[in-house]
């Protein structure tokens, strides 16, 4: 992947035939990995930063960090620089999985037969939403600011959609209760997951036992 001239949302990239045949999934770094996430309020109080073990019931750090107030002004952690993406890249183009999949989904209700008593209206066919080209501030590859300061507002603004996608097959089609809380997972950075925050939770502490029972599996074989 190259960039050349600049577009007008930012470098343009070019991709390779060998690119295209081989395509590189954006996992997240282990600095993105660290990020509590939730999809509620602004970015300053939406996000926090785990301790590098990554547990998701220890400490966390502010994301942003508030100055004293006797001249200190406000600042960002130090994982705000760091790339986001396991290999540096210079453009994301982010979507988030229940907005992509809603008109499949819907479409999958109406015309399958999946509960004729509770189809939803043809009238309500869900929108289609243009993806988020995130662009590298340092022209070199995207940081953890350059994404979440991006990615969070443009999931808040469509938060409300993103609850009705989430419950696309339920019996009344409704979006979930308004106080639903949402943890955001990003584990490939170019798709997005709004989850329910218990369940993301479940994941997380999975995830922080596996890492744990392999580091002692290791400590005992040395």
């Amino acid at each position: 992947m190259a960039t050349g001239e600049m577009g007008p949302w930012g470098p343009i990239v070019y991709v390779t035939a060998d690119q295209l045949d081989n395509p590189v999934i954006a996992f997240i770094s282990e600095s993105g990995r660290r990020l509590f996430w939730t999809l509620q309020g602004p970015l300053d109080s939406a996000i926090s930063v785990l301790g590098e073990d990554r547990n998701p019931d220890g400490p966390r750090e502010p994301y942003l960090r508030h100055g004293d107030g006797d001249g200190g002004g406000d600042d960002l952690h130090p994982i705000s620089n760091e790339p986001i993406t396991e290999k540096p890249i210079a453009t994301l183009t982010v979507t988030e999985e229940y907005l992509s999949g809603w008109q499949d989904e819907w479409w999958n209700i109406n015309y399958e037969g999946y509960d004729e008593d509770v189809q939803p209206s043809p009238d309500d066919l869900p929108p289609t939403f243009e993806p988020l080209v995130v662009t590298a501030s340092n022209g070199e590859f995207v940081s953890v600011h350059d994404y979440v300061s991006a990615v969070h507002p443009w999931l808040m603004a469509r938060r409300e959609q993103i609850l009705r996608a989430r419950h696309v097959a339920d019996d009344d089609y409704a979006p979930g209760p308004v106080e639903e809380r949402l943890l955001v997972c990003a584990q490939d950075t170019e798709l997005v997951v709004a989850e329910d925050e218990q369940e993301w939770l479940s994941t997380l502490r999975g995830i922080f036992e596996e890492n744990r029972r392999r580091q002692a599996q290791q400590g005992s074989a040395s």
